[in-house]
């Protein structure tokens, strides 16, 4: 595994991991205090009305929406660096990728959104109790209310407002917090890659606080975790994560330009022939790509060592 650069203020692993769950918890912190006084300026505003989906609050529950996703998952990521590691290229910004890792990466996005369906159903058949059933499924229908509420598809510059909205700044945001530090953090401390990025993986899954999204997100997190350790370049991450997150949001426009109803593509699931083969397609690109990225020196600019030999399952 790589050597990370040695840290201004010596931190151990445990330690850094607890720092960054109390940045995060700070982050959280901040993000309330910053959208209670968005609504306390805001003349007209309340809580109940954004609750509520009050069309007129719509505008200023995406600008909360934004700030509070930089404050909840870019903030802690970016003091965390600050404080912990020197290194100008942590995130690995600086470790250019040759062409065909970004189309690969670009490959493996599409196939993963079909094969995360596989384990939609199973997440689906899990045997709950009917009174737990119903709490998460109102959990959900609250959640997909808000996300409707904040969406913009009734034009093509709605469409890309909420493109940006709903998929890119996340994308960044929160690989910043997971695979930049959380995974980092994890892999170094334990030793252990595929333990590492399992853990990080149910870690992100669980903020999403969605049961019944809650493997298909570990399965996605693993993919995600498996490209920043063999591709070493954190904006491979942003673009699967983007594409993840922007398709959604296209066909919901989509269906809203040509049948006027968005919500069906919020539970829409890929066929199962479909989901089988985005799996064998899957496997067969990741294992492609874990082989050139091996075999691709680091750039000069990004400190990193050429010693990933590792493999994926250790």
């Amino acid at each position: 595994m790589d050597k990370y650069p040695s840290s201004k203020i010596k931190i151990s692993h445990t330690g850094q991991f607890f720092l960054l769950i109390g940045l995060v918890c700070f982050g959280l912190l901040l993000g309330g205090m910053v959208s209670f006084i968005m609504i306390m300026v805001t003349p007209g505003a309340s809580l109940q009305g954004i609750t509520d989906g009050d069309p007129d609050m719509a505008s200023l529950a995406r600008w909360m929406q934004i700030i509070s996703t930089f404050v909840i998952f870019a903030v802690p990521a970016l003091l965390f660096k600050l404080i912990v590691r020197p290194g100008r290229d942590f995130f690995r910004f600086n470790n250019k990728r040759p062409l065909i890792l970004w189309g690969l990466a670009i490959l493996i996005a599409l196939a993963t959104i079909p094969a995360a369906d596989l384990f939609t159903w199973l997440n689906q058949h899990i045997p709950i109790s009917g009174g737990l059933k119903t709490r998460f499924e109102q959990l959900e229908k609250t959640y997909d209310k808000q996300m409707l509420f904040m969406l913009q598809l009734d034009s093509w510059g709605g469409f890309l407002k909420s493109l940006i909205l709903i998929a890119l700044l996340p994308a960044i945001f929160e690989e910043l917090l997971f695979r930049g530090c959380l995974q980092q953090v994890m892999v170094s401390w334990l030793k252990r890659p595929f333990w590492a990025i399992l853990l990080t993986s149910i870690i992100f899954s669980a903020v999403h606080a969605s049961y019944f999204g809650f493997l298909p997100r570990i399965f996605i997190g693993m993919i995600l975790g498996y490209v920043f350790f063999y591709g070493r370049n954190i904006g491979l991450n942003m673009i699967i994560h983007f594409i993840n997150n922007g398709l959604i949001i296209t066909v919901m426009f989509y269906q809203n330009k040509t049948t006027g109803s968005m919500e069906d593509a919020l539970k829409s699931q890929s066929a199962t022939w479909m989901a089988y083969l985005g799996l064998v397609a899957l496997i067969f690109l990741f294992y492609y790509f874990r082989k050139v990225a091996i075999h691709t020196p680091p750039s000069p600019a990004s400190s990193l060592e050429d010693n990933l030999s590792k493999p994926f399952y250790s």
